[in-house]
């Protein structure tokens, strides 16, 4: 959840199955991200909590239902 008004609330995880530490976190911004990853672009005014899921790389992205 955002925590301030310069912060989107955006979390991207790998989703490899790996553990993810959160010593191991790195804090960017929504721009860097994006640099990256330009697709993403289209989903920055999705409600918190959204969250996207891709098979790969090259695929789309897909909102992910989860289950309350």
């Amino acid at each position: 959840e955002p925590v301030d008004e310069v912060d989107l609330g955006w979390q991207l995880l790998c989703g490899s199955g790996a553990e993810e530490r959160t010593e191991d976190s790195q804090v960017w911004s929504v721009e860097e991200a994006l640099q990256l990853e330009p697709s993403l672009r289209a989903y920055l005014n999705e409600p918190y909590g959204t969250i996207l899921v891709r098979d790969n790389r090259l695929s789309k992205w897909r909102k992910k239902q989860v289950k309350p």
